[in-house]
């Protein structure tokens, strides 16, 4: 106990944290804060007051300041799994992750059976680019907690980043099990389905999804996506267009069915879509390549030497292409 502190501000101290506590739930982070730091100011090393504090500093995306905290939880309680764990959390979201991957592993030391931890080390450990790490942290986790939907799919990502697609395809039937209700599940499925080129598996799971979720734009991109790889370009290109109608805006798809209406020679659609896409974004370099690419196949080789040019002109995914296809043209030097 800090010399000089007597049992009435070690009390006052307690009933203002606990009251920083019930505004935190509430949500009023602000007058959390300043019940943690009046707790403070009775009781100096208050661990749990500093590590309140640094949870509140963390809500309101003041990290830096939340780190400070953490660190004088853990000066007068070394032992607090919870202190390490949020210091790691907040090392996290300043993405500095060794030191996150310590401070979770020191949680994990004082109590190996709590998930949370687990569950950081893995975030961190994929982020970091140490994947099969990231899914031994995942296992782990998940095993401590069978029943967490999210963990289940997190623990997915990890094994389809070290390509054990049929084990995480075995993680997500468990988290379906859970959540049969639950849209994102049976998409994650469906993806990995697709990434095994398993089509028609992939088709049944993704529609699955969409009966859940119709307007998801990105499981109907996946689906379109299956339907190529069963040679089904109609039925792609209807699922891309209803993706288009429920975001206008979306690039991805746009460009996509613009090329897919390029291969069916719709020349006239292909370049209004390839052209809309430039409108809103006019650095897109795929759009501008296969805007070009229409232009020479419809005949009107002058209108695609511009796009070429500018493409080549610059640092993007397309440049040598276009300088390939432009040398190709009539009339190139």
């Amino acid at each position: 106990m800090q010399e000089g502190i007597r049992e009435s501000d070690m009390s006052r101290s307690r009933d203002l944290n606990d009251s920083g506590v019930e505004l935190f739930l509430t949500g009023e982070i602000d007058g959390a804060i300043e019940q943690y730091q009046a707790a403070l100011r009775e009781e100096a090393d208050n661990a749990t007051a500093h590590n309140n504090l640094g949870l509140a500093l963390a809500a309101n995306g003041q990290h830096e300041q939340a780190l400070d905290a953490y660190n004088q939880a853990l000066l007068h309680n070394p032992q607090s799994r919870s202190a390490n764990l949020n210091r790691g959390l907040s090392l996290l979201m300043l993405d500095r992750l060794q030191e996150a991957v310590d401070d979770f592993q020191a949680a994990i030391e004082i109590d190996e059976e709590n998930p949370r931890p687990w569950e950081g080390l893995g975030e961190a450990c994929r982020r970091a680019g140490m994947y099969e790490s990231a899914a031994d942290a995942w296992q782990v986790a998940f095993g401590l907690d069978p029943n967490n939907t999210v963990s289940a799919q997190q623990f997915a990502i990890a094994l389809c980043d070290v390509e054990r697609l049929d084990e995480a395809l075995a993680v997500l039937e468990r988290a379906v099990e859970l959540r049969p209700e639950d849209a994102s599940s049976h998409a994650f499925m469906g993806r990995v389905l697709l990434r095994r080129k398993d089509y028609g598996f992939a088709d049944r799971v993704l529609r699955h999804a969409l009966s859940i979720d119709p307007n998801n734009v990105e499981v109907r991109y996946d689906l379109a996506v299956t339907h190529l790889g069963k040679g089904e370009t109609e039925e792609a290109m209807c699922e891309m267009e209803l993706i288009t109608r429920l975001e206008p805006g979306n690039e991805k798809a746009n460009v996509d069915l613009a090329v897919l209406r390029l291969s069916m020679r719709e020349y006239d659609d292909a370049e209004q879509r390839f052209r809309q896409v430039l409108a809103m974004n006019s650095e897109n370099a795929k759009a501008r390549y296969y805007l070009a690419l229409t232009y020479t196949e419809s005949g009107r080789p002058g209108a695609a030497m511009e796009h070429l040019a500018m493409l080549t002109a610059e640092d993007n995914l397309f440049a040598e292409k276009a300088a390939e296809l432009l040398q190709a043209l009539p009339g190139a030097d």
